[in-house]
């Protein structure tokens, strides 16, 4: 409780609160507390019985506040308030972030205000600052010292906590205002001296019993109706070696585990909500989709596809149409216009009788090969004939079966 004497030095207590059973005024320099830890109720005391034994380095008395509020919190209050200076309440600037009437009530309230002509680093509400000098996992406390800490438990059913809460804006009241260079952060720095430190800028982790029925572990939401996020998560050139690393769906170690899934979302045109899914397996990269099969297409708006020299024996494998049963391949189909600028698209697949098909979908002209001359050619296969050499005609072809050369 050292730091808590430290934090009352030269505060005003508001005469307004009262602890225990006493319901006299506090006079100004005194606090509520027992410099006997037995004795009730508390009464107001003098600051300088709870000042640290300068020469002992201890507390002599001790000192707890108790409010004693048990029954529903219906108004704004603290047990303790601290205040740089009278200028404005905890209430007050709390309203300047929200249009609706707030009230909270604080174990523990600070209230800073940065004045003008302040050159201060920094002009906090609430710190804390610690300093790790015990190896962790050595036994006894201090292994792992923490600045600012805080437990909560949803005790009730219907419940919620909130573990960290901040409230932030640009301006004093939530008016549509035209304010200029004004900045809201939350900001986590780490200053690293040597080669050897670990850092884990921010570590979601537990020791959960059951599964949760929804657990996300990191949510972005609209500023307000209609404000967007320019970027909901955004990495600086410059600032990472891997800009998004994401493992495997089963714990480290399993075999054969596929990654954990990418999930991007879009509505058609009933406004039903579907997915795109990105994920890996052993040797292969998928896209899948909610929807029909149809909707699953990997569109390049500009650019292509190009694969590296030595990557694989098969640049582009088409799977069959029906996953069970006498099927035909899957089509690849090659867009084009003609001199009016009418559409056509070529149909390259394979028939279950084994024959490979070039179909034009739309209106003539049908659909042929172009060999150009000088051009090369090997025939074989379904008639066990090779031909090869310099062509002077073209094929001549009795239902897709090539029969000369």
């Amino acid at each position: 409780m050292r730091w808590l004497a430290f934090l009352l030095g030269g505060l005003l207590l508001l005469p307004h609160l009262a602890w225990g059973q006493y319901t006299g005024a506090i006079p100004p320099g005194t606090v509520m507390g027992n410099i006997e830890p037995t004795a009730r109720p508390a009464v107001p005391q003098p600051f300088s019985s709870f000042i640290p034994n300068p020469i002992s380095n201890y507390f002599t008395p001790s000192m707890t506040l108790t409010h004693d509020k048990t029954g529903g919190i219906t108004t704004d209050a603290a047990a303790l308030t601290a205040l740089s200076n009278a200028t404005y309440t905890a209430n007050q600037i709390y309203r300047m972030t929200t249009p609706v009437l707030v009230s909270t009530y604080d174990a523990i309230r600070g209230v800073a205000v940065a004045t003008p002509g302040t050159t201060n680093e920094g002009v906090n509400g609430i710190a804390g600052y610690v300093m790790g000098a015990t190896p962790q996992g050595s036994s006894g406390s201090g292994a792992n010292p923490v600045a600012v800490f805080g437990v909560g438990v949803a005790a009730n059913n219907s419940a919620s906590v909130w573990g960290i809460n901040t409230l932030l804006t640009d301006h004093t009241s939530q008016v549509a205002s035209v304010g200029v260079g004004r900045e809201l952060w939350n900001e986590l720095d780490f200053n690293v001296t040597s080669p050897n430190t670990t850092v884990r800028g921010l570590v979601l982790t537990g020791a959960s019993i059951a599964q949760p029925a929804l657990a996300v572990g990191l949510e972005v939401r609209p500023l307000g109706a209609g404000k967007k996020w320019t970027t909901a998560i955004g990495s600086q050139g410059g600032s990472a070696i891997n800009g998004l690393a994401i493992g495997t769906r089963d714990d480290f170690g399993v075999p054969s585990s596929p990654s954990q899934l990418v999930l991007l979302g879009w509505t058609d045109g009933s406004g039903a909500i579907n997915n795109h899914t990105i994920y890996s397996e052993p040797g292969r990269l998928i896209l899948d989709s909610t929807a029909l099969a149809e909707t699953g297409h990997l569109v390049l708006m500009k650019g292509g596809l190009r694969t590296t020299s030595g990557g694989s024996m098969s640049g582009l494998v088409l799977g069959r149409q029906l996953a069970t049963g006498a099927s035909d391949s899957q089509s690849a189909h090659f867009e084009w216009t003609n001199a009016t600028g009418a559409a056509f698209n070529h149909e390259l697949k394979v028939t279950t009788d084994g024959v490979l098909n070039l179909i034009t979908n739309g209106a003539p002209p049908s659909a042929g090969f172009n060999i150009p001359s000088g051009a090369r050619y090997i025939v074989g296969g379904v008639i066990g004939v090779t031909c090869a050499g310099l062509p002077t005609a073209s094929f001549a072809a009795v239902g897709g079966i090539v029969t000369a050369c």
